[in-house]
């Protein structure tokens, strides 16, 4: 992620320019750059910088360059990215969450080849890196049973279009993450904010990274794996911009170990807060760069103690058709045909009748007549059925 002074010497040196940029062009001495600044600054388009220039209302968090490979820009409408080329992970995440950016557009998984008619996953590498990098592929994310591949901005937070929910599935866009994180606290957590958020007319602000100390297991040799990730959102009023920002501003920090023996499913994301500062030490990242001095020490030092609980939507009633009457926890089924670079087959369940499933859990060795258990249950939103395929045991 950089080293610390790397990243302090990042600040000073942009206060400096922001200073001299100040005085040159008759703006007040000490004036700060505005996001949109910044990203033309560093050679982003002067179009692309208007559009993404939202996801950093609080500043550029640490180091960022079209040119260097360790702190490599990557910049969409819906999300920024400081990648390191070297790990071949991401630095860190910036995105704000919108009302307009989420709509009805599921997961965008699977997509029509353009070309050739035939279903492809929406999973892809980064496009822009041309031949010049290394290419992570899903092989470099499911390296261990019981870790996964996770989004850093998540598919949910850019379901406004099709076009926006497939730019989520870049495999820039992913890490390597415990399933009991990336399925326990990490999504509850997730889903708390964007509740939250909106019950209370508010607009979350975050920034994304991970802490690389031991890994957890060995992956390999591709996509480094972190010890720990951690995330910071920064509740804002619609329209809000940095200067406004003050102590009432609610900002909640977690930092969750990247393992399944010291993290469970069930474990609450409110037991992994931690003061924005903590993250800040951990990385060498300042998270409120454009927010006053005295209101970002402030900040930095408070572990969030808001409420921890938003408003349930109501629970969809999924048990009146005749397929999710058969699909109650661990009914066996029948792998009838798979196909291991898709993900995905025939299953034949107990009364005869096949079903056609997507399945990242069925390993390449899964075999044709082999036995297969589904676990069928109702997402936290209450909306949406989560229906995973596991070998048998």
């Amino acid at each position: 992620m950089g080293g610390w002074r790397d990243h302090r010497r990042f600040a000073a040196g942009l206060a400096l320019a922001v200073v001299a940029a100040g005085l040159f062009a008759g703006a007040p001495a000490g004036a700060k750059e505005t996001p949109v600044q910044i990203l033309r600054r560093l050679g982003i388009p002067a179009g692309l910088a208007k559009r993404a220039a939202r996801h950093m209302p609080l500043g550029l968090p640490g180091l960022a360059s079209l040119k260097d490979e360790k702190n490599l820009l990557l910049v969409r409408n819906g999300y920024i990215i400081s990648f390191n080329t070297e790990r071949n992970a991401a630095n860190f995440a910036l995105a704000i969450v919108e009302e307009s950016d989420l709509g009805d557009v599921p997961r965008q998984r699977w997509m029509q080849h353009p070309r050739t008619g035939e279903d492809v996953q929406v999973f892809r590498p980064e496009p822009t890196f041309k031949d010049r990098f290394y290419k992570p592929t899903l092989a470099d994310f499911l390296v261990d049973k019981g870790y996964t591949r996770g989004h850093i901005i998540r598919s949910r937070e850019r379901s406004s279009s099709v076009r926006e929910n497939r730019k989520t599935f870049v495999y820039t866009n992913m890490l390597v993450q415990a399933g009991n994180v990336n399925n326990g606290p990490w999504q509850a957590f997730e889903d708390f904010y964007l509740d939250y958020a909106h019950e209370h007319g508010l607009v979350p602000s975050y920034v994304i990274g991970e802490i690389w100390g031991k890994p957890p297991i060995e992956g390999n040799g591709h996509v480094a794996i972190a010890s720990e990730h951690w995330k910071v959102v920064t509740f804002l009023r619609p329209g809000q911009t940095a200067d406004t920002v003050d102590e009432t501003n609610r900002v909640i920090a977690i930092r969750i170990p990247n393992s399944n023996e010291l993290v469970k499913t069930d474990d609450s994301w409110t037991k992994f807060r931690v003061t924005p500062g903590e993250i800040e030490s951990a990385t060498g990242l300042d998270l409120f760069s454009l927010v006053r001095p005295h209101i970002a020490e402030k900040l930095r030092k408070k572990v969030d103690t808001g409420v921890t609980t938003a408003p349930k939507a109501p629970q969809a009633d999924l048990s009146n058709t005749p397929l999710m009457k058969q699909l109650q926890a661990g009914v066996i089924g029948t792998l009838k045909s798979f196909d291991s670079e898709k993900h995905r087959g025939l299953v034949t369940l107990p009364n005869g009748h096949d079903i056609f499933v997507h399945a990242d859990e069925l390993s390449e060795s899964a075999q044709v007549g082999g036995k297969v258990r589904f676990d069928l249950a109702i997402r936290r939103d209450g909306q949406r059925v989560a229906l995973q395929v596991k070998q048998a045991d």
